[in-house]
């Protein structure tokens, strides 16, 4: 658990780790420099398996994470933000199904959205479960939510995290290993996910989206023998950048089935996982659809807020049996 100056929430993630289910761990916080009082609320705990790691200077998340990381004695290890909370089952929850999966690499989980005072918020879409899923919807966007994960030592390369992607570190990480690492999700919402002002996502969401768009880049070069521009990866990640004329290149449609072309033709896909992403594509369609009609709603940009939902509609209609799953989901089971 990385912290810096993160003395408002600390305490209530730290003391949800500290009264997990599962009681066979060691805590290690890595507080990166902090002037706040995250020290003097990290030294009030008395709980024996809490191990604090200051940095005299503040490094980054990155080597903040790598360093605990390093020393970690178990064979799985597992990640916690310090302004997030874990539900008490998790971390067994997790083991178990390490326990059960010799080849699973990294497992994360489903969230909840909480905002700054705890007040739950409209959760995310469940994370996808399969590896295959997985896969599909990271060329999409992080799939994996960072604070839930669990790693299996060894399966993975310390030091783990690098500072090529900054604010993006994770997901250049996802993209980095599910190719060759099985990757996976509980559908179970283990963890409350804090939204709030102060995170990543808002102080830094221009640098973090340039930097998500340039893994996903370099991963659809190498995986896939794509070469997309910067453009058009920003576009996938954030398709309203394209209908409101902020981004030049293909539309968002284009772009997914070209994916999923290429896709196919790069993995063997089950019929589980085929209904997985085809409510994936159903998603993207309706939500290309949805974005189109709040931009045409506003200032300017019809003609391609028009197009936009056009491709989402004839999409739709030549995948019945994909759209009959989304909205009844109990048919593809």
């Amino acid at each position: 658990m990385p912290v810096y100056n993160g003395q408002e929430y600390l305490l209530e993630a730290v003391n949800s780790i500290l009264q997990q289910t599962y009681e066979s761990l060691e805590l290690i916080v890595v507080d990166d420099g902090s002037a706040d009082q995250t020290a003097t609320i990290l030294s009030s705990i008395t709980d024996d398996r809490l191990i604090v790691i200051r940095n005299e200077t503040n490094r980054g998340i990155v080597e903040s994470l790598n360093a605990g990381m390093l020393i970690a004695k178990g064979e799985l290890i597992a990640r916690m933000d310090a302004d997030d909370i874990a539900c008490k089952p998790r971390l067994s929850e997790q083991v178990t199904r390490f326990e059960s999966a010799p080849g699973l690499a990294v497992l994360g989980t489903a969230v909840y959205y909480i905002d700054s005072a705890g007040a739950q918020l409209k959760g995310p879409r469940v994370a996808p479960v399969s590896w295959s899923a997985t896969k599909w919807r990271l060329l999409f966007g992080n799939c994996i939510h960072h604070p839930t994960v669990m790693f299996r030592r060894s399966h993975i390369n310390l030091p783990l995290y690098d500072s090529s992607a900054p604010d993006a570190e994770d997901y250049a990480l996802w993209l980095r290993l599910v190719n060759y690492c099985e990757i996976r999700n509980l559908p179970r919402r283990l963890v409350l996910h804090r939204r709030h002002q102060m995170s990543v996502s808002y102080l830094s969401a221009t640098v973090q989206l340039a930097s998500a768009a340039r893994q996903l880049s370099v991963h659809l070069r190498d995986e896939y023998d794509i070469q997309l521009s910067h453009e058009d990866c920003q576009t996938l990640l954030m398709p309203a950048l394209w209908i409101n004329g902020q981004s030049s290149g293909r539309s968002p449609m284009e772009l997914a089935d070209m994916l999923f072309a290429k896709f196919s033709l790069r993995h063997e896909i089950s019929t589980e996982d085929s209904v997985a992403i085809g409510r994936d594509r159903v998603f993207f369609a309706l939500k290309c659809a949805f974005l189109s009609l709040q931009i045409l709603g506003g200032k300017g940009f019809a003609r391609r807020s028009i197009r936009s939902i056009f491709m989402s509609l004839v999409w739709l209609v030549r995948h019945p049996g994909d759209l009959l799953r989304y909205m009844l989901p109990e048919v593809g089971r």
